[in-house]
């Protein structure tokens, strides 16, 4: 066992095999998983594709947050307003966030 002792906090790290093959299981699972997912992805057809875009074109999505400013969540949350309208069809506009 290794003790660290960073920012007055104290942290017992404790590695072993046991642990470490649980931990890579898991990761091997998730692997297949996502392989799997992919095979039998949906496509999406091209009038799927325009009848979103025309929805969403000139329109603007307004975020709400219940987290105080500046809190972990609302930072996430302004970053994905920066980079999400290209993601979507028709590139709507990112309202600022509100919080209630």
């Amino acid at each position: 066992m290794k003790v660290l002792d960073r920012h007055g906090l104290r942290m017992a790290l404790v590695f072993s095999t046991a642990l470490y093959g649980i931990w890579l299981a898991s990761a091997v699972l998730a692997a297949e998983a996502e392989r799997a997912y992919t095979a039998a992805d949906v496509k999406i057809t091209d009038a799927q594709r325009k009848a979103a875009e025309t929805f969403y074109r000139d329109k603007t999505i307004e975020w709400v947050s219940y987290t105080n400013p500046g809190s972990g969540t609302e930072t996430m949350l302004r970053i994905m307003m920066k980079y999400l309208p290209k993601y979507i069809p028709g590139n709507p506009r990112m309202g600022s966030v509100q919080f209630m």
